[in-house]
C-alpha cells in the first residue's frame, strides 16, 4: 500500500488535505483526510453521486491516517495518537 501526491487542502473546512492510493494493480484517487469536529481524523475515499466507491476498515484507515499526516510534515507513521475514529 503506497500513499502519493499528497496535497494540502487551503480552502479550509474540514477536509485538511487530499491523496492518492495505489494497492497493488488498483489506484484510487482523492482521498480525503478529515478532521471532524471532536478533533478525531477521518479518511474517506471518493463518493460520485453520494454512492460509496470504496470503504476502508480502522486498520487501514490507521495507516493511511498516519502516512498522509507524515507525509504532510504531521507526527511520524509510528505516533500512536492519531487513529482513525
Amino acid at each position: 500500500m503506497d500513499i502519493y501526491n499528497v496535497r494540502r487542502n487551503h480552502a479550509g473546512g474540514s477536509v485538511l488535505a487530499l491523496f492518492d492510493l495505489r494497492v497493488g494493480g488498483i489506484s484510487v484517487y482523492n482521498i480525503e483526510l478529515r478532521k471532524n469536529q471532536r478533533g478525531d481524523m477521518r479518511v474517506y475515499a471518493p463518493s460520485p453521486d453520494s454512492r460509496r466507491v470504496v470503504t476502508f476498515d480502522l486498520a487501514t484507515a490507521d495507516i493511511l491516517i498516519k502516512q498522509a499526516r507524515q507525509a504532510l510534515g504531521g507526527p511520524s507513521a509510528n505516533d500512536s495518537n492519531f487513529k482513525a475514529a
